[in-house]
């Protein structure tokens, strides 16, 4: 029976307005067997800097056997009374700054079920895992062996019991949908790839706790005044119809696109029943609060609903923030009569980010009343989302610059009558002068056979810009050269390269946080007064380090060679973008980087300029190391390791010592052709970059290069031959105990970093007092103290790669730099995985080698 409004359906979990969990609070996985909880916890833990604590590698720790074997000695109900014990004990002592992946079973006691939704409501994340059925029962199926039968029920059966548990005590829920390999080259059963297939899980269940915790809540820049300006724009949604709702968030959380949420009754034009009765009411209800827990960035709530309801509703919200909308389908309200302000008053009384009223349009006129009413609210403190339904009021949805819906071209058809397609409000923009054109330039030299102009011209041609985008060549660093551009009055930005990237600060009033600790720019962003005059002043910014932080998280292996307090990082090259470099270190976590350069002086003065700038930058204190290497030989990086250890040692800084390098950056530029004046680039300077020289780490890693003139690069051959020669071996090596063929684990190398989940050791006979658990550190630290000179162990673990390394070419930093000024620009997300993409492949096919 659903429940009704006298058990509290609308009450049972109302919490604060506020978000309801500190950021520190403890985060609390639950799920079935088999749907990656200990995975998501170790994501959570590396992210996070967190202990990761799994609750059943506790129990048996305790009872110093195995789950199932206990169970077989002692039965489940003695089990089931030392799990209860546990879970009291780990959410009374570990509130804060830990991610505890619970056994699937912890819900079949009343009492846990309890405790767990009390921590959910007031204490922190309790987050429900789920994957597909029917994979997740094969999977325990395939591998019984591992686990303890259940009792009296089948695995179908306990999950269908244990539904209903989970869906009650959980705070949020997380889709963690397999990810099938769709190249030959990756293998589900390798944990050398494994993390590669996961990314896009990692991606998604990330980008649920930043949520959780407000640190990055996706929500569109929304203002009253949009488009009237540079920034922000106009906001567009494009709503999707699904008659099962159940199947719509798995593949949009693997998008970084916010969603909006609604659920729509049949007298607001939707399928849902009207909430005439209480089984409708309850299962509106839950629909609504599925939304809250999935974390949608924006939920549509209809006015029409019960006050009660709604004010529940609201007070579940967390960072989603609520649209309270009204549909009239018959035009009956008058957008200058005291109902239409009426609506938006109560709307605004109940607490809603955004008010929409959607009204018919019966004639043009109609859209000039609308106007009306916009203006009268305009300087309320809660924006307006007003249009018109019907042919007559299309204008009305060109007009409207907040979270206007429109259609798409594949769409069988509108959602609603009068829909325009996001092309057809940008033209209709432009040709009435409300989408200004703006022009754009790339400063610098040599930029003939710049990509940069290839792809802003093509982002703007997708976007439905007429912005233009135009190089000027620039070999010093004069006012008088850029001052006509920029003065004039549809100037929209300017990109920036060698050699101006420090030099032209002067030109900018201020300069970003990040561009500050940076010491340079790549793009200078106008700020314009209202209407469309000159700019006011002039802005810098940095986005160099934007796409290599980009570029490095995406391909970073996080279970084998994830970034922890032992990595090390190497940059080649000492020039501008090599500050780039060291920020997006910086801001990964590395705070130990090695740095080469031809001129070693102008390493040493980079490296103590940068020390300096970032000195303090972090809240947390910490110290970025920098020191610079004689040579890029194996024995000069050793060196350079081990003398960056012994000063931490000295220090007192860190017992332990410092990995060899898992993330190698490549700043060094391409020579010019003497006597060209067409732009051509030459190779790579020979710096002695050879695979027999330069050896990578046996962990894995990621190998960036920043130049994509040539293509092939001294580092990226490296890691090529380096990964081909691993193959190899891998082919003609069968070794079972390794489960790689041939490839050592990560786990069984000294230098190889892994932070493993907390093994912890229970030294009494109760969980009354949990003082004495023991976590493990990162492997390695328990280790005799190695003064870092025995190569001998490190060189017999580099024989064969733990993981392989991954590259990055610049062209894929490239065009992260360029997605990042775009949106900057433009205050648009350009549309990476489409047109773009393929374009400068194009184009750069054309002269790349």
């Amino acid at each position: 029976m659903p429940p009704t409004m006298e058990n509290s359906v609308f009450s049972s979990r109302v919490c604060s307005s506020s978000p309801r969990h500190a950021k520190n609070a403890s985060i609390i996985l639950v799920g079935m067997r088999g749907v990656g909880k200990t995975t998501l916890a170790r994501i959570a833990s590396k992210a996070l800097g967190w202990e990761a604590i799994d609750a059943d590698t506790i129990f048996a720790a305790h009872v110093k056997q195995d789950i199932y074997s206990y169970i077989s000695t002692h039965g489940w109900d003695s089990f089931r009374n030392k799990e209860s014990q546990l879970l009291n004990a780990l959410l009374d002592r570990y509130p804060t700054n830990k991610v505890i992946a619970c056994g699937g079973g912890v819900v079949e006691r009343a009492e846990n079920r309890e405790l767990l939704k009390e921590f959910g409501q007031s204490r922190g994340p309790v987050i429900h895992v789920m994957r597909e059925k029917d994979l997740v029962l094969r999977y325990l199926e395939e591998n019984c062996a591992m686990f303890p039968p259940y009792l009296r029920i089948t695995a179908a059966e306990a999950w269908d019991r244990r539904e209903s548990y989970y869906n009650d005590i959980s705070s949020h829920e997380f889709v963690s949908l397999t990810v099938f390999s769709t190249s030959g080259n990756l293998s589900a059963s390798n944990p050398s790839t494994t993390s590669i297939l996961l990314k896009p899980v990692e991606s998604a269940f990330l980008r649920l706790l930043k949520f959780i915790h407000g640190i990055d809540t996706n929500h569109v820049l929304i203002s009253p005044t949009a488009g009237l300006h540079t920034l922000p724009p106009r906001a567009y949604f494009l709503p999707l119809k699904f008659p099962d709702l159940s199947t719509v968030f798995s593949p949009p959380r693997h998008s970084d696109l916010p969603i909006l949420y609604t659920v729509r009754t049949k007298s607001q034009g939707g399928l849902y029943p009207d909430l005439t009765d209480e089984r409708a009411r309850a299962g509106m209800y839950r629909l609504i609060v599925l939304a809250f827990k999935l974390a949608c960035e924006y939920v549509d709530l209809g006015l029409s609903m019960p006050q009660e309801m709604f004010t529940s509703l609201v007070s579940q919200r967390g960072y989603s923030r609520v649209i309270g909308s009204w549909y009239d389908w018959n035009g009956s309200i008058s957008w200058t009569g005291p109902e239409t302000k009426a609506i938006y008053e109560r709307a605004v009384n109940l607490g809603v980010s955004v008010v929409k009223i959607v009204n018919t349009a019966k004639r043009l006129e109609d859209n000039l009343s609308l106007r009306t009413f916009v203006e009268s609210v305009l300087t309320k403190p809660v924006p307006i989302l007003a249009i018109n339904m019907g042919p007559e009021g299309k204008m009305s949805r060109v007009l409207n610059p907040i979270l206007s819906p429109v259609t798409h071209p594949l769409l069988p058809s509108p959602t609603s009558p009068g829909q325009l397609s996001y092309a057809e409000a940008q033209q209709i923009l432009y040709l009435t002068g409300l989408l200004p054109q703006r022009s754009f330039y790339l400063f610098g030299t040599p930029i003939a056979h710049s990509l940069l102009p290839h792809l802003h011209s093509a982002a703007f041609q997708l976007l439905k810009l007429p912005h233009t985008f135009t190089p000027i060549s620039t070999t010093k660093f004069n006012l008088e050269e850029f001052e006509d551009a920029i003065i004039s009055a549809d100037f929209g930005g300017a990109a920036l390269t060698t050699p101006h990237k420090l030099s032209a600060m002067a030109l900018c009033k201020r300069v970003s946080h990040h561009a500050r600790l940076i010491g340079a720019i790549n793009m200078l962003i106008p700020c314009h007064s209202p209407g469309f005059g000159n700019a006011t002043h002039i802005v810098g910014e940095n986005t160099d380090w934007v796409a290599i932080y980009t570029c490095l998280t995406r391909k970073i292996n996080t279970s084998l060679n994830g970034p922890t307090c032992r990595t090390t990082a190497l940059i080649l090259g000492a020039g501008d973008t090599a500050r780039a470099a060291i920020y997006a270190l910086y801001q990964i976590g590395v705070s130990h980087i090695l740095l080469w350069n031809r001129t070693r002086d102008k390493a040493v003065s980079l490296a103590r300029e940068m020390r300096e700038r970032l000195e303090g930058a972090d809240a947390s204190g910490t110290a970025v190391r920098i020191g610079v290497l004689t040579g890029v030989s194996r024995e000069d990086v050793k060196r350079g390791v081990a003398e960056m250890t012994r000063t931490m040692v000295a220090n007192a800084y860190l017992a332990g010592w410092l990995e060899m390098p898992t993330l190698i950056i490549s700043t060094i530029p391409a020579s010019r052709i003497e006597g060209e004046d067409d732009g051509r680039v030459g190779d790579i300077p020979d710096v002695g970059l050879r695979a027999d020289v330069l050896e990578l780490s046996a962990a894995g890693g990621v190998a960036v290069e920043l130049v994509y003139q040539p293509r092939m690069t001294p580092l990226l051959r490296i890691v090529e031959e380096v990964n081909q020669r691993a193959t190899k071996i891998s082919a003609m090596t069968k070794n079972p105990s390794s489960g790689i063929n041939g490839i050592v684990h990560a786990h069984a190398l000294p230098f190889s970093g892994e932070r493993v989940m907390s093994a912890v050791k229970v030294e009494m006979d109760d969980y009354d007092n949990l003082s004495s658990l023991s976590h493990t550190r990162p492997l390695g630290n328990h280790l005799p103290h190695p003064q870092l000179n025995s190569s001998s162990t490190y060189e017999n673990s580099t024989r064969a790669l733990a993981a392989p390394w991954s590259t990055v070419e610049g062209i894929e930093v490239l065009l992260e730099l360029g997605y990042e000024q775009t949106r900057l620009w433009t205050g648009r997300r350009a549309p990476k995985k489409f047109r773009i993409r393929g374009k400068i492949w194009q184009v750069g096919s054309t002269f790349m080698v």
